[in-house]
């Protein structure tokens, strides 16, 4: 079962959201605070979205953050997944069913894109799967 987190509900799993953010995003030791500081007023003033999913137990399977983003040159709005974390090995059909969610939520809120970024192969494996396409590379250099 999936279930949207409400902002009262956040405290009560804050700290395994914590890991699974901090499993899948690249944030340095020294950037981790204050990530997790706005990361969590974000889910608190509902401008970020928690998702989890659990079993018939109510034992926590899987977390998913998601945000609306706006261009502001374009006027399009997107689904962006900042976190999609499984605390256990989930079947495609999971994934597609986390899709599904996530485009109805899309659609309902005037999106026409999902976009995410990862660095972690399995999830390009995964995305090419669920039909997502490869739109650009982010490179950068540390200087």
């Amino acid at each position: 079962m999936f279930i949207r987190l409400t902002p009262e509900q956040i405290p009560r799993l804050w700290d395994a959201i914590k890991f699974a953010v901090l499993q899948i995003d690249d944030i340095s030791k020294g950037d981790q605070a204050l990530y997790l500081n706005r990361l969590l007023h974000a889910l608190l003033s509902s401008k970020a979205w928690c998702i989890v999913r659990m079993d018939k137990d109510r034992k926590l399977l899987g977390i998913s953050i998601l945000r609306i983003l706006d261009n502001d040159i374009t006027g399009e709005r997107t689904v962006f997944i900042e976190c999609l974390y499984s605390f256990a090995h989930a079947h495609i059909d999971i994934w597609k069913e986390v899709l599904d969610l996530t485009i109805k939520y899309a659609k309902k809120e005037k999106c026409s894109k999902i976009t995410a970024y990862s660095s972690n192969p399995r999830i390009f494996e995964l995305a090419g799967e669920l039909g997502f396409s490869e739109r650009y590379r982010y490179l950068e250099m540390e200087i």
